[in-house]
């Protein structure tokens, strides 16, 4: 007994040693260790924020964020006449995804008024982030009410003052955009409070990439090589348009390469509304000679038609897959697309033909894709690396090896059958 009793004087001595430590850091689990497969499964969680940073000086970045309203629960008091919804929102600061040392964190705490009708809930809060760092920041949002959580990552970088996280693109009544998809018909403005800048500078690229190679294409990689198809400045008091389809870098130097890019990918990105833009993934599913061969039909619904039925066998059937498969080639444009389409990128043909991967883990510069169970037969793991682009952060490529094959083939075959492909889950 008396032995006992010295144990558990000494564990509450060795924790009160710990609380009083000369320092004041906090350790997290490594993100690189944590399995993030969530973040592109959006049926994980019924919340699906967006967030923005921005670096408002020196010393001071803000965090944007937007919630749709559909998405929270409201509910009043018996004292209140006024539906309200309450979110926590906890950020923690890392130097890199490998770190599990927390540099900073905090939780804020936002209440809003149930809207006449849905929109975006938009607020912004205040992190401190010295000018010159580059750290990797982790979001968990929660609505209170229903105790749902959401936890996303985003990286920032402070490093120069001509980067993308300088500018905060608005629109007409200041709301920020939280995304750098555009369309003819949008017109935005951008603010810049560290730079005193009357003048910005508009590169555009017309560009049309071709969806990626099957993963066992063992092909050297090249760098992609845009040509520039006209620039020209604009005044800073002056809306920023986008008539044609391609890419707009926009700069306050021209001497260096950072900017903010915006991509006109059509009226209707990231979905699939048209013909044409339904055949273009069916390439995935198809031979060269298969494909040609429906690209030459002059009605377009009608080459889609003929695949999908001669796939499915039936109507009912056709229209289930047709729901999936277009379904994950629309995620895929909402979470890869890079200088290019998200469909036609590495990790987009993945994500169509593959599904959401059962187990993901992030580096700073790579991402592994796992799935099945290991040491399942079926398993199976993609790495894809980071490139450096100076339009885009979120541009990877897949390392291929010749060993895909089999499971390439066998998850095409189970499509062009009319079946819905997926080890995921």
């Amino acid at each position: 007994m008396l032995l006992k009793q010295h144990k558990i004087i000494f564990f509450f001595l060795f924790a009160s040693l710990l609380l009083t430590l000369p320092y004041c850091k906090n350790y997290y689990t490594k993100v690189s260790n944590n399995d993030v497969s969530h973040l592109y499964n959006p049926s994980s969680t019924i919340l699906h924020p967006q967030y923005r940073i921005y670096h408002k000086n020196d010393s001071i970045s803000l965090l944007f964020f937007s919630i749709s309203s559909t998405e929270l629960l409201f509910n009043k008091k018996i004292s209140e006449s006024t539906y309200f919804a309450t979110i926590d929102i906890n950020y923690q600061l890392f130097n890199s995804y490998e770190s599990g040392e927390i540099i900073d964190s905090a939780t804020h705490r936002f209440k809003f008024e149930k809207p006449e009708s849905s929109s975006n809930l938009i607020q912004s809060f205040e992190i401190k982030v010295k000018n010159g760092s580059i750290l990797q920041a982790r979001i968990d949002m929660k609505d209170v009410i229903r105790n749902k959580f959401h936890s996303d990552f985003i990286g920032i970088s402070k490093k120069s003052v001509h980067s993308e996280q300088n500018f905060l693109p608005v629109r007409n009544d200041k709301t920020p955009i939280f995304n750098n998809f555009v369309t003819s018909k949008d017109s935005i403005f951008l603010e810049n409070t560290r730079i005193k800048q009357q003048k910005y500078f508009v590169s555009f690229y017309e560009i049309d990439f071709n969806p990626a190679l099957p993963p066992f294409s063992i092909t050297p990689y090249k760098s992609t090589i845009l040509e520039l198809d006209s620039i020209w400045e604009i005044t800073n008091n002056k809306p920023f348009i986008f008539p044609k389809y391609g890419m707009y870098h926009i700069q306050s130097d021209t001497s260096v390469n950072e900017g903010i890019t915006f991509f006109n990918w059509g009226e209707s990105f990231p979905e699939f509304t048209s013909p044409s833009s339904m055949l273009a993934p069916l390439r995935y599913l198809n031979s060269n000679k298969e494909f040609n061969k429906y690209e030459e039909f002059g009605n377009k619904k009608m080459a889609v038609d003929e695949f999908w039925l001669k796939a499915a066998g039936n109507p009912d059937r056709a229209r289930e897959i047709i729901k999936v498969f277009y379904n994950r080639a629309i995620y895929a444009n909402m979470y890869f697309s890079s200088f290019t389409e998200g469909w036609k990128t590495d990790r987009g043909m993945i994500y169509i033909i593959f599904g959401s991967p059962k187990r993901i883990y992030k580096t700073k510069d790579s991402e592994k894709w796992i799935y099945g169970d290991n040491p399942d037969l079926l398993s199976i793991t993609f790495t894809f690396t980071q490139l450096e682009n100076n339009y885009s952060s979120n541009d990877y490529i897949l390392i291929r090896k010749e060993v895909y094959k089999t499971s390439w083939y066998q998850a095409v075959d189970t499509w062009r059958n009319g079946r819905i492909y997926s080890i995921g889950y």
